[in-house]
């Protein structure tokens, strides 16, 4: 009964999110439809001295996040006489994180703007709100209606980040991954510390700076090197272009994220390719080891379940290659020996 039931739960994160996520489109102009461009202009428009006040002079004890696009804080905004929790980001060029040789701030400010904006994005409950704006000669800043406890980042490796509400955040980011791609939007840079929980444990996405298509109807160039972070890039792009950035290439990262998840493991930016996250799984994987940490497997939700492990493993094949499993008795049919040789030939599984 404990491997049915696992078997059984295999099946329905299938159902829920995976295959909704395989099954769309690349966003193309082709596929343009009526885009609702009507923008809100009841934001308030801020200056540098709100911002600081708003943060206590940018504080340290107010730093939720240091990403490479920006900056994020906690802040008290005082509205007539109400106080409202905050959150403030500071955007900046960081040529040096994702190779890009120009000064890309204003159009990522101003995109997001747009993007956060619009009537088909802004109503999703995970995507964050914006309240005001700072628009400076040296400060670029939004202002978000964001209470936030920490980054998805941050509480990976924490003791007291159970097994159960990882797997219902997992569940919440594949379904705004889907609602975006629905939009035709490719985000681009889909990361653990681009998504903050608030204090009710909501993972809220508040990075949009590098997104492409939807109400921007931009596409991606040959020369726009701005990628997603270390370790959330899918290989192919190295070696066919930027410009070959599908949903696809967010649903990788995305995978890279679930394993985050279940294995306490943070991306860490060596450049050794063995180091990546995805060739340990694949040498774990090929040694028949669990990638779920530890501390995981005794949570006694995760006892009860008996989450099957290797199960979890094929069903992200599945979500990246569309490979289905079929039933034969042949070993080298089999997803996890496809997987194998693929690799071994420095083949993608992504399809």
């Amino acid at each position: 009964m404990p491997r049915r039931w696992a078997a059984g739960f295999t099946s329905l994160l299938t159902e829920c999110f995976c295959l909704p996520l395989i099954q769309k489109k690349c966003p193309t102009e082709s596929d343009d439809e009526d885009e609702d461009f009507i923008m809100e202009h009841d934001h308030h428009v801020l200056t540098l001295e709100d911002l600081n006040q708003f943060t206590s002079q940018f504080s340290f004890e107010n730093l939720v996040a240091v990403t490479d696009l920006g900056k994020l804080y906690r802040g008290k905004m005082h509205i007539g006489s109400d106080v409202k929790d905050v959150a403030v980001k500071i955007i900046y060029d960081s040529k040096n994180v994702y190779h890009y040789t120009g000064d890309d701030t204003l159009e990522r400010f101003e995109n997001e703007l747009k993007i956060l904006q619009a009537s088909r994005i802004r109503g999703n409950p995970n995507i964050v709100k914006v309240i005001g704006y700072c628009r400076g000669e040296e400060t670029l800043g939004i202002v978000y209606d964001l209470n936030p406890h920490d980054t998805l980042e941050n509480l990976i490796t924490r003791a007291d980040f159970n097994w159960m509400q990882r797997v219902k955040i997992a569940l919440t980011l594949a379904r705004l991954l889907s609602y975006l791609h629905d939009r035709k939007c490719l985000i681009r840079n889909f990361a653990p510390y681009h998504i903050v929980l608030d204090q009710d444990f909501t993972p809220i996405m508040y990075e949009f700076g590098l997104l492409v298509g939807g109400v921007l109807r931009n596409k991606i160039s040959a020369s726009d090197f701005r990628l997603a972070p270390y370790g959330y890039i899918d290989g192919s792009l190295v070696t066919h272009g930027p410009d070959t950035f599908t949903v696809r290439s967010d649903v990788f990262a995305f995978g890279i994220l679930l394993v985050n998840l279940i294995s306490k493991r943070v991306v860490v930016d060596t450049r050794d390719r063995d180091d990546a996250i995805n060739m340990w799984v694949l040498r774990e994987f090929k040694s028949g080891r669990s990638v779920v940490h530890q501390s995981l497997v005794s949570d006694p939700v995760t006892f009860t379940v008996r989450f099957d492990v290797f199960a979890f493993g094929i069903l992200l094949v599945n979500l990246i290659s569309r490979r289905v499993a079929v039933n034969t008795r042949d070993r080298d049919d089999a997803i996890n020996m496809w997987v194998l040789r693929e690799f071994k030939s420095g083949c993608s599984v992504v399809h």
